[in-house]
């Protein structure tokens, strides 16, 4: 069965098929990695070529002179090609100071980079009142990560509303923390504004309130075809997902073979569940259809 562990954050899919008697496992998909590895740098305004192992001295001269753009760029140099140094902070700050977004948005990553948490959420609220698209969500998630989840929710609502579709899904995720029948409404609300930006995470949260019943009827076949779109991306647990379903004929037709396409792209990426499950459906392979998958998996191999 789908299960949503919110103890540990994450959300654990357990096949119903067995093995021997046993669960086959079980394949977990973290909902966000730490913040240092997430939140990346924002574009600039592309004015300065951060190869160049020197800042672009037109660049300099604008910085210098006021151009908080440029001192915006010249911040992102120093923070890609010497992050030791504390100009990107220097930098940053001068376009921060002076209202642009983005440098508040970089700033504030550059601080939770360093620790400085309270200063980080500070920044990460002026870049969101500015309106820039990333900060809502660096902030939700500073918060949420800080035991905030009123403050998180708030943030995550304000980016939501924007469009954004990290805060979506981090809605749709929280939502579906809570456990109730309305909660799981607003999982789903939330999770397919997300999954129509095509972001896998919250497609493969509605593969599992439909296959599960979460506030609705089950839908095996809906289901099916959310975790197939996630699968498409790349996303190794709706492969495993959808080669166990292929295999079962559970919302879409029987098919051995796409089912241990599936299983063997998923299981390549280290997916467990895929990797206990493939031996299963390879067993039952004929001899030409062993041939064929062979075949297929050279064939893309190196793309």
């Amino acid at each position: 069965m789908l299960r949503y562990n919110s103890q540990q954050a994450r959300l654990a899919v357990f096949c119903d098929a067995t093995y021997n008697g046993l669960i086959l496992g079980s394949w977990e998909v973290p909902l966000f990695k730490s913040l240092k590895e997430l939140l990346g740098w924002v574009s600039g305004s592309g004015g300065n070529d951060r190869l160049d192992p020197t800042p672009s001295a037109d660049i300099l001269g604008r910085a210098e002179a006021g151009d908080a753009e440029a001192a915006n760029e010249l911040g992102l140099w120093y923070a890609e090609i010497q992050p030791a140094s504390r100009k990107a902070e220097f930098w940053f700050r001068r376009a921060a100071d002076a209202g642009l977004a983005r440098a508040q948005y970089n700033l504030g990553v550059l601080t939770m980079r360093l620790g400085r948490t309270d200063e980080s959420i500070g920044w990460l609220r002026l870049a969101e009142d500015g309106g820039w698209p990333s900060a809502a969500f660096a902030l939700g998630s500073l918060l949420e990560e800080q035991g905030d989840r009123k403050g998180a929710v708030e943030a995550f609502e304000t980016g939501a509303q924007r469009e954004c579709a990290l805060s979506q899904d981090a809605l749709g995720r929280l939502a579906l923390e809570e456990d109730t029948e309305a909660s799981f409404e607003a999982a789903r609300y939330w999770s397919e504004k997300a999954a129509e930006q095509d972001y896998a995470p919250a497609q493969v949260r509605l593969g599992t309130i439909f296959h599960e019943g979460l506030g609705v009827a089950r839908d095996p076949q809906r289901a099916a075809r959310w975790f197939l779109q996630a699968a498409h991306q790349g996303h190794a647990g709706a492969q495993a997902m959808i080669g166990v379903a292929c295999h079962l004929g559970i919302g879409v037709p029987a098919d051995r073979q796409n089912a241990a396409r599936w299983l063997s792209v998923s299981a390549f990426q280290g997916n467990p569940m895929a990797q206990a499950y493939l031996p299963r459906v390879n067993a039952e392979l004929t001899p030409d259809e062993r041939l064929l998958l062979e075949q297929w998996i050279a064939e893309n191999a190196s793309k």
